[in-house]
């Protein structure tokens, strides 16, 4: 181990007062319930786990707007109503109620969003799947056919410029917002070893790009090298070696706590 310090950047500092908004894959809900039991205010993944960042852009740029979701954008299964840009976790057996429910907690997630001080996002995989009627991207296939989607990798100019607009319009209605980014250190080995490699270097290059583009504004953690080139033992993962264990979520968490000067 080589008991790695993350830099400290005096423009991040996290205090307990502040409102967070955590979005984006399953470390992101690692991180969050840690932050919860230090008794932190937040709001964690609104949309439940997503992993690919074009979805998680879109669902912020949906919350900043108030753009609402559409019947489009549902699909029935296992006897109940799901979204395409929600976790399974967030459904309901009656379609008006499952519309009504997640527009009304679009409406409420803006509030939080625009009383929040930091926005913690975490980049799962570069990897997404193209609805093939829609043609759009979704952020869950909710277990349709295969055939109904398309595997694609997301290109790095094209998330370079989804975020930085994004960002641009983040930081007009939010000006005393500030983003931390990240890479989940969750393997993705259903893509292949060489595919998940290929995924978190297109993640780690955007979280690079989008600092330099916002300097003062936004700020990289690397969760993702903590684990690969700190830790780097297989012991620090659960029995499917490829998801941290406790013991790697704890230790990131410590390095979290020391960079952000968190007291708690």
């Amino acid at each position: 181990m080589l008991n790695y310090n993350p830099p400290i950047n005096t423009n991040f500092k996290i205090n307990s007062s502040d409102f967070l908004f955590l979005i984006g894959s399953c470390f992101t809900t690692n991180i969050g319930e840690l932050l919860k039991k230090k008794e932190f205010n937040l709001t964690l993944n609104p949309n439940g786990i997503v992993f690919n960042p074009h979805s998680i852009a879109e669902i912020l740029q949906r919350i900043i707007q108030t753009d609402f979701y559409e019947t489009s954008h549902l699909v029935f299964r296992d006897n109940k109503w799901c979204s395409y840009l929600h976790h399974s976790s967030v459904s309901s057996p009656e379609k008006e109620s499952f519309l009504n429910l997640i527009n009304t907690d679009l409406s409420n997630y803006k509030i939080a969003l625009k009383n929040s001080r930091y926005l913690i996002i975490t980049f799962g995989s570069s990897f997404a799947y193209l609805h093939n009627l829609f043609g759009k991207i979704v952020a869950n296939c909710h277990k349709q056919p295969q055939q109904h989607f398309k595997k694609i990798n997301l290109t790095l100019n094209n998330l370079v410029e989804q975020y930085q607009n994004l960002f641009q319009l983040l930081f007009f209605e939010c000006p005393d917002l500030k983003i931390i980014l990240t890479v989940s250190p969750v393997k993705h080995l259903r893509d292949g070893v060489e595919n998940n490699a290929i995924s978190k270097s297109i993640l780690r290059l955007l979280c690079n790009e989008l600092v330099y583009k916002f300097p003062n504004k936004v700020d990289y953690f690397a969760a993702y090298e903590l684990v690969t080139d700190d830790l780097r033992d297989y012991k620090f993962y659960k029995d499917n070696f490829t998801h941290p264990n406790a013991d790697a979520v704890n230790y990131i968490f410590e390095k979290f706590i020391l960079k952000y000067q968190i007291h708690v």
